[in-house]
């Protein structure tokens, strides 16, 4: 088995562990990736590792959220011998124009990369995350070709953008 299906399996060894109110894991906090301020992660170690790091990603929708609110479910992932890294990343203003996609995909494969450099003993990778989280989470597997699971991660931009424009003419390019 891999790829998949591992990530699958942490994800209900997670379920199984989360009644346990005990945790061995350690946690670093606002670990620099990136020079912005937006650009840190927490990195959840487990006492016994198992050769595994999952990318965990908050949502908000690009423009919100807090690597804070995965906190729990970090910490019962590094008590089943997960590395995991959950990163904040840039949020898009479309006001003043900044932070614009791709440059949320950019921190979070940025976040990936700086991750397996600090953790050596990392053999297999997997992306994890919800509503927006979930879509970069698919960005990361299609980018650097690991396993992703996306908790209602928003898959089809050309259709939210038309609803959310009431019907305008989008142009996408494959």
């Amino acid at each position: 088995m891999g790829g998949a299906l591992d990530l699958a399996d942490g994800i209900v060894q997670v379920w199984m562990v989360m009644s346990s109110a005990r945790t061995d894991a350690t946690v670093e906090r606002d670990l620099a990736y990136g020079p912005d301020p937006r650009q840190r992660l927490d990195a959840y170690h487990p006492a016994a590792p198992n050769g595994a790091m999952i990318l965990m990603i908050h949502g908000g929708g690009w423009w919100q959220g807090d690597k804070s609110k995965e906190a729990a479910v970090a910490r019962r992932l590094a008590d089943a011998g997960y590395l995991v890294a959950v990163p904040n990343y840039r949020f898009a203003d479309g006001r003043r124009g900044v932070n614009l996609y791709p440059a949320q995909v950019e921190d979070v494969l940025a976040a990936l990369a700086f991750a397996r450099a600090r953790g050596p003993e990392v053999r297999r990778v997997g992306a994890f995350g919800g509503s927006s989280g979930g879509n970069l989470a698919l960005e990361v597997a299609i980018a650097r070709g690991v396993p992703a699971a996306s908790w209602s991660g928003l898959l089809d931009l050309a259709g939210f953008i038309l609803l959310s424009r009431g019907g305008c003419d989008v142009v996408v390019a494959v």
